[in-house]
């Protein structure tokens, strides 16, 4: 079967991206006067990000435990006649 497409996985991908990219620029950035509000609003920026980051890790997890409540019913009147024709 295949896997549906699923708008929260895509948007964390999507932010881990930007979270190694952010990682990357602060990183190589050195800190100066000239500088220093510019990487102040990039790590204020990043908190933010990962604040979201976590909002989208709880939705995905709150999904998981939703398809284990339902995956957890017995089986459908199909798949119990189904199983009856097979056995």
């Amino acid at each position: 079967m295949k896997l549906q497409f699923d708008p929260l996985d895509e948007q964390l991908i999507a932010f881990n991206k930007k979270i190694n990219q952010f990682t990357e620029l602060i990183d190589v950035m050195q800190l100066n006067e000239e500088n220093a509000e510019l990487l102040q609003k990039l790590m204020i920026g990043v908190e933010k990000i990962l604040k979201t980051r976590q909002t989208l890790l709880d939705a995905i997890e709150r999904r998981g435990e939703r398809q284990k409540i339902a995956g957890n019913k017995g089986l459908s009147f199909l798949e119990r006649r189904k199983e009856m024709q097979s056995g």
